[in-house]
């Protein structure tokens, strides 16, 4: 054991005690009586120290009569409840920051495209991103879990931190990467789906490195401050708040439906009744694609195989992109007198962002024509991180 001053070695001491604080300070006095006896026994302070032994040694030694089975329960049980709360108040400090830091950055990317004519903006229809943000809060929340869940259960089940350390960090990570990975349903997109996949490790980098984030309140307040003061400045700057100045969408404009097949000539042909009288779409409480049509009387005699395509398309214009040669979704709609109803999942593609409704049918010459278009919107694909992995995978 290395030479060390009485103050160093009980401090040594104290740090390695699996015992609350009112008793370390006991077990730490009385060690120290024990010292100065040796050394009035005539022993140097080095040998002393070297008698009672290394301070891991002697906490290991002093905590052994205290430890049970009991004691690893209970220990457990307060390793978890400490965990929560403090991911709770991670996870909450995050969010603060983190919206505010999302909406500094929306301000600064729309002024700069006010001043340049672009019209950029951070606005987007995919809700992913906003998953990713949650993901992130999580991970500040799983770090601050990760520094007390450790000392917690040593203190609780009287055993050192550095032994119970690995297999608690082990099982808490397993157990919140079954969490994030599993069972939290969002919408994904490849960077939330990134942020829940690698947020379990946060824990890991509370528990090992421990001091890599600040601990007070301080440091975060100085963040949330500047978060707040940049959007605030931009905004003065800028005379009161920018505007974008992007090209006006005109949704008459061609849908690319060529793309898709060749056009029934009745449907576009003003002088015959178009088959497909009207249509349209809705959605509730985020489901599938409720679909229904208006069939003019006699329009589809002699068509067969009809089917409610979802086509990959632009966001802005709802065209149709053609860099897909196949939509991500089809069903075949059901006949009720006069209406064609389907039901068609749009988030159940990962990568999906817009999408337009193609009504198609083989008509008497075996074609698949084109019946009726224009029904489009936009969509996240909805589900945990493995359903996203899956769906890849399997795509």
């Amino acid at each position: 054991m290395p030479d060390r001053t009485r103050l160093d070695y009980l401090r040594d001491l104290d740090a390695v005690l699996p015992f609350p604080d009112d008793r370390r300070a006991e077990i730490v006095e009385e060690i120290s009586a024990h010292l100065d006896d040796a050394v009035d026994d005539g022993l140097s302070e080095a040998a002393a120290q070297r008698r009672i032994g290394a301070p891991t040694d002697l906490a290991r030694d002093l905590a052994r009569a205290e430890q049970s089975a009991w004691r690893v329960l209970a220990g457990v049980g307060v390793a978890l409840r400490s965990g929560i709360g403090y991911w709770l108040y991670g996870y909450l400090l995050g969010s603060l920051i983190l919206l505010l830091g999302s909406l500094s950055a929306a301000v600064v990317i729309q002024a700069i495209g006010s001043w340049l004519g672009t019209g950029w903006s951070l606005m987007t229809a995919d809700q992913g991103w906003s998953s990713m943000l949650i993901a992130l809060a999580s991970a500040l929340g799983l770090y601050y879990a990760g520094r007390v869940i450790p000392g917690r259960l040593a203190r609780a089940s009287r055993r050192l931190e550095r032994d119970v350390r690995p297999w608690a960090v082990g099982a808490t990570t397993v157990l919140a990467a079954a969490i994030t990975i599993l069972f939290v349903d969002a919408a994904q997109n490849w960077a939330s789906v990134l942020a829940f996949a690698l947020a379990p490790g946060a824990l890991v980098l509370g528990a090992y490195r421990p001091k890599f984030l600040p601990s007070g309140l301080r440091a975060y307040a100085a963040v949330v401050v500047l978060a707040m003061a940049v959007p605030v400045a931009i905004l003065a700057a800028t005379g009161g708040g920018p505007s974008a100045s992007g090209a006006e969408v005109d949704y008459e404009s061609d849908l690319n439906i060529p793309h898709v097949g060749p056009w029934w000539p009745a449907a576009i042909d003003p002088l015959t009744t178009p088959p497909i009288e009207s249509d349209g779409w809705s959605r509730m409480d985020d489901g599938p694609i409720q679909w229904s049509a208006t069939i003019a009387p006699g329009a589809l005699r002699g068509f067969e195989g009809l089917r409610i395509e979802a086509w990959h398309s632009d966001l802005e214009t709802l065209a149709i992109d053609t860099a897909h040669d196949a939509p991500f979704a089809a069903v075949v709609p059901v006949r009720h007198g006069s209406m064609l109803t389907a039901a068609i999942d749009t988030e159940g593609e990962p990568g999906v962002a817009g999408w337009q409704l193609v009504l198609t049918g083989v008509g008497p010459d075996g074609v698949r024509y084109v019946l009726a278009a224009g029904s489009g919107g936009n969509s996240t694909f909805t589900g945990s991180v493995w359903d996203w992995v899956t769906a890849v995978i399997g795509g």
